[in-house]
């Protein structure tokens, strides 16, 4: 039976097929891991036989309704991971590395992530993994500022270092002047 118009069970061989609401479930995957839902579809049962099958009509809306439960899941799913840090979202954002904008269409449920970002989004609801992710970002920013000069403002060690950098480049007076009086300590260091 492959759609509503059929006029024999294939199954039994019996006519007698009546439409009704058919109960399937489905399964599919979301950041916790493999979930499994009860859909009901319109559908065609024979009363002979007690076959039931989804036509065409039932496919295209059971593909529908897989991906919507699919993208709430993992829209409930990912909320859920984000509350348990006691993070803001914009620290976490940072923290993750993940775009805002995909970050913001995952949790409407408007897309949904791969199946590589579903495997990171995995990983990120053990603390120890967002333990190690912190401690990650701190020994980026740490290094990040080891690895810069000192710079009283007067030396002109920023210029120095410039001139020295790209020694066959042509900086303007504005641009050396700049690196001149460039302090690290004026700006907030990120991991990128």
């Amino acid at each position: 039976m492959s759609d509503n118009s059929q006029s024999q069970c294939f199954f039994c061989g019996s006519s007698s097929l009546v439409r009704r609401e058919v109960e399937e479930r489905v399964s599919f995957e979301s950041v916790f891991g493999l979930r499994i839902e009860k859909l009901i579809l319109p559908g065609l049962v024979c009363e002979t036989c007690g076959a039931a099958v989804i036509g065409d009509e039932g496919q295209e809306l059971r593909d529908q309704e897989i991906v919507a439960k699919r993208r709430k899941a993992i829209a409930n799913d990912i909320l859920q991971i984000r509350g348990d840090t006691d993070m803001s979202r914009d620290e976490w954002l940072a923290l993750t590395r993940l775009g805002d904008a995909s970050l913001s269409r995952w949790e409407n449920g408007s897309h949904e992530p791969t199946a590589g970002y579903i495997n990171y989004l995995y990983l990120l609801r053990f603390q120890s993994n967002v333990q190690r992710l912190l401690e990650r970002q701190g020994n980026i920013a740490a290094a990040a500022e080891e690895s810069l000069p000192e710079n009283d403002g007067e030396s002109g060690i920023w210029k120095g270092a410039l001139v020295e950098a790209f020694p066959d480049a042509q900086f303007g007076e504005d641009v050396l002047e700049a690196a001149r009086h460039f302090d690290p300590t004026d700006f907030e260091l990120v991991a990128a």
